[in-house]
């Protein structure tokens, strides 16, 4: 948006692009699958997918089981007082 009013577009153009441009920022990073040359380097080469997927799952599983600890913990705590 700050690129439309430095570009002074006129309130025409400025309702043509705010749509496509909402739309960009609410997709977020799933845009980019959608361009052929960057969805063509991730099936290519897929290894550094691959590797975040399983290290974003460990960090995931570490989560869940911190909050389960602190859940037992908690329900203990409430029990011994």
């Amino acid at each position: 948006m700050n690129l439309m009013a430095a570009c002074g577009l006129d309130a025409e153009q400025k309702r043509t692009w705010a749509k496509p441009i909402t739309y960009m920022t609410d997709e977020g990073p799933k845009i980019l699958l959608r361009l052929p040359k960057i969805w063509k380097a991730i099936i290519s080469n897929p290894e550094p997918l691959i590797w975040y997927i399983k290290r974003r799952l460990d960090l995931e599983l570490l989560q869940m089981k911190s909050w389960i600890r602190f859940v037992q913990c908690s329900v203990w705590v409430r029990i011994v007082w």
